[in-house]
């Protein structure tokens, strides 16, 4: 693991949450990707989110639907919405 793979990782992972945050804008979902790099959470509210209490908004069913059907269709993450992007 080198400099410059962690760069190209965090780049990915930036690219990846744009395009989520796209694509719930675009179907207009109540949905915002943060994070840094590859590491990254959703969170289905459309109030701003600017500091960890602003996340307070996400209902808990939302984020169990959620995890349930990313898990259906062959994807790992932590149930709260925790994502490490890792290709």
């Amino acid at each position: 693991f080198t400099p410059e793979a962690a760069q190209a990782l965090s780049a990915t992972g930036e690219r990846f949450k744009a395009r989520l945050n796209a694509i719930g804008e675009r179907q207009g979902v109540p949905v915002q990707t943060t994070g840094v790099g590859s590491i990254l959470c959703m969170h289905f509210q459309s109030a701003p989110i600017h500091e960890p209490d602003d996340t307070g908004h996400t209902p808990a069913a939302a984020r169990a639907l959620f995890h349930l059907e990313m898990l259906a269709r062959g994807f790992y993450l932590a149930r709260r919405g925790f994502i490490a992007r890792c290709r």
